[in-house]
């Protein structure tokens, strides 16, 4: 233990000394031996929230797709309760638990949002599933009932987090969660 301390204080003492080695005047880039650029921009944009008054009753967390204001509500009969961005007006509540057809065990976290045309879409990993599944949200909504574009199964892969999308049918796949501390 006393040899782990020690070798940790040397290397900490000597990590300074070689990085700013490589400084002569020190204001050059040790890294990259060049003058950092330095961007100007001509004009500043001060953002500002909006206090909207929206209850979506059993709501854990939100997430913007196109027009759509959606709150995941995991712990109620349907998952997600959508909104209109601009009215603030309620479209109606989708994707339901359970186990049968288009049912969903496990409350779903998008994953990402896709437009397509006029066509809103919302994918999510389904962990029961084991699949990444495309809520069309346009057409749900249009139809009063979830309406499913597709479902990517990835029955050889276990313990997602996160996909991210690259090019035409290939994903990125994250196994960690940051936000918990137990993986």
């Amino acid at each position: 233990m006393k040899t782990c301390m020690l070798k940790s204080a040397l290397f900490l003492s000597v990590l300074p000394a070689v990085l700013l080695s490589g400084c002569e005047d020190g204001s050059s880039n040790l890294f990259l031996g060049k003058k950092p650029k330095t961007v100007e921009f001509k004009r500043s944009v001060d953002l500002a929230g909006e206090r909207i008054s929206i209850e979506s009753f059993g709501a854990e967390d939100l997430f913007v797709a196109d027009t759509f204001l959606v709150f995941i509500t995991p712990k109620l009969d349907k998952c997600y309760s959508v909104f209109s961005t601009t009215g603030y007006r309620h479209h109606g509540n989708l994707v339901s638990r359970g186990q049968g057809p288009g049912e969903f065990v496990f409350p779903v976290q998008p994953v990402f949002t896709e437009k397509n045309g006029d066509e809103v879409s919302v994918a999510f990993y389904d962990t029961n599933k084991s699949a990444l599944v495309y809520l069309n949200l346009t057409r749900s909504l249009a139809d009063s009932r979830p309406v499913f574009d597709k479902m990517r199964e990835f029955r050889e892969i276990q313990g997602i987090y996160k996909l991210f999308p690259l090019e035409e049918g290939k994903m990125f796949v994250d196994y960690c969660d940051f936000e918990r501390l137990d993986q």
